[in-house]
């Protein structure tokens, strides 16, 4: 299959380009930016715009439907919490990537509540918790995560989370911890995690700030699914002056909300200072977190979306079309 999108309006996964451009699909991948060559297309689509498909890097897609998360305009997913059983299976269409069930202390978080099929997996040793996290990675998963919530159970403590990060890294896997207060990410950042899932919902200050900056660890916003409050808010705006990068992310699967986000998507835009800050975070930066690709250039997969126009975040509600890997979601 080969495609032509000519004249558009291209947002490549960092900035808008700035004049109208043509882009080439052959098959699976971008093959040319600029102005094509004449030939043969398959199929041709003039004007409108174009950016690449939205990655969510922290889905439940146990609890959503994929095709509807595809039409959305979300062609990749980091799932981060799901029974074993599921996270293996096949999600079509979506470039789809997991931790599998997230790993926590004996009726720890989510075991009592949400979670209790399967979407926690209980570690009582330092040796099962280096087991599991090794397990987990045998399965596929891209990452391993850890529950750190006082709130609702015992949480894994110190020997346990080193354990299951020491682990990982051996077998250069990332680890993401679910840590909302700060007692709670204070441990997971000695213990050495790489991504929190969420932003902290108690304020942070500046010397944990600055630590988080410090470590490189990244962190998926879910500033709506935490209640957007100013202490949230406050937070990530601080995370991100201090050089942080915050990518999007929204619990999808667990809230009442679009699988495509516009609220988290300017909720990003004031903590980044624009809307194509929001849209690097929900593209490329999310991608990266996610571990997929994404982008538009050449070599990189054709994940794209198709708008008639962009004025602003909201025109991402409208109608769209949407291929993944060169394929048109139907």
């Amino acid at each position: 299959m080969s495609l032509l999108f000519t004249g558009v309006r291209l947002f490549d996964g960092r900035s808008w380009a700035p004049e109208p451009l043509d882009v080439v699909v052959d098959d699976d991948h971008v093959s040319g930016i600029g102005s094509a060559a004449p030939t043969r297309w398959t199929g041709r689509i003039e004007g409108g715009v174009v950016l690449p498909g939205l990655v969510d890097a922290h889905a439940h897609l146990a609890l959503a439907d994929p095709w509807q998360v595809a039409r959305a305009g979300v062609t990749g997913v980091l799932d981060l919490g799901a029974p074993l059983h599921f996270a293996i299976g096949s999600h079509e269409p979506l470039r789809y990537r997991f931790s599998g069930p997230m790993l926590t202390s004996p009726g720890g978080y989510p075991i009592r509540t949400w979670g209790a099929g399967g979407f926690g997996l209980e570690v009582a040793t330092v040796e099962q918790a280096a087991q599991a996290a090794s397990e987990l990675i045998d399965h596929g998963a891209t990452v391993v995560k850890i529950a750190l919530e006082p709130r609702e159970g015992d949480v894994i403590p110190e020997g346990r989370l080193r354990a299951i990060v020491d682990t990982a890294h051996a077998r250069g896997v990332r680890v993401v911890a679910h840590a909302v207060l700060t007692g709670a990410v204070c441990a997971a950042l000695d213990a050495g995690v790489d991504i929190l899932a969420h932003v902290p919902v108690e304020r942070l200050d500046e010397q944990v700030v600055a630590d988080i900056a410090s470590r490189g660890v990244a962190v998926i916003s879910t500033i709506c699914a935490q209640g957007a409050t100013p202490a949230v808010e406050d937070n990530a705006r601080a995370m991100a002056e201090a050089g942080v990068r915050i990518v999007y992310g929204t619990n999808l699967g667990m809230r009442e909300s679009p699988y495509l986000d516009i609220e988290e998507l300017r909720c990003l835009a004031a903590v980044t200072g624009s809307e194509e800050g929001a849209l690097r975070a929900a593209t490329t930066d999310a991608a990266e977190v996610a571990g997929v690709s994404s982008g538009v250039h050449p070599g990189a997969p054709a994940d794209l979306v198709w708008l008639p126009s962009f004025e602003d975040l909201a025109d991402l509600k409208g109608p769209k079309r949407v291929w993944i890997g060169g394929r048109e979601v139907e």
